[in-house]
């Protein structure tokens, strides 16, 4: 159930799902409008590459930086997306079990390290008066997890788009992913 708005005084853990920036630290607040700068992605890859003692125009390198740009605008796409449109066409039903969906494939990136985190997200709800299609689900947890994330925080942001979206009676969303920051 959704909670009543806090005096700006008192402090609060709940995140805001609104801008999906979860953190109270000056994260980001709204979706980026910018596309992604696939060039300047490009330089810096090849700046680091040379900051790390390689040389970038190495025969093996020389497409590196390019590619590097390419997989972070599919990495990121999720800052170019609000997930809950994909819950806004739901179908007014009654039903008073739980909807289950199981192993939804995900990849993010770990915000703090800038290295890959992939696994699977069970989603469950049970409903109110709204139901959406299972896919749904799926491309929810697509939209959350394409951006620089925490796996804690993400799976409070699906739950909680779930719960004010849906007017869910309840939610779960657990989380199952291997880091390669660790």
């Amino acid at each position: 159930m959704p909670s009543e708005p806090l005096p700006a005084d008192k402090p609060t853990k709940s995140h805001d799902v609104g801008s999906l920036s979860g953190e109270a630290d000056g994260g980001p607040r709204k979706l980026s409008q910018q596309p992604v700068d696939e060039p300047r992605i490009a330089r810096a890859v090849r700046e680091i590459l040379a900051a790390v003692g390689e040389d970038p125009d190495r025969e093996g390198l020389l497409e590196t930086p390019a590619r590097v740009a390419r997989m972070y605008t599919e990495l990121f796409a999720g800052l170019h997306e609000d997930p809950r449109t994909h819950l806004k066409k739901f179908f007014s039903e009654q039903y008073d079990e739980v909807v289950l969906v199981r192993d939804i494939s995900f990849n993010s990136m770990c915000e703090h390290h800038m290295l890959p985190f992939m696994g699977t997200a069970h989603v469950a709800y049970l409903p109110g008066q709204r139901v959406v299609g299972l896919s749904k689900l799926a491309r929810v947890v697509e939209g959350v997890a394409r951006r620089p994330q925490v796996q804690e925080r993400m799976t409070e942001q699906i739950a909680d788009l779930l719960e004010q979206e849906l007017q869910a009676k309840g939610v779960a969303v657990i989380i199952e992913a291997v880091h390669t920051c660790m």
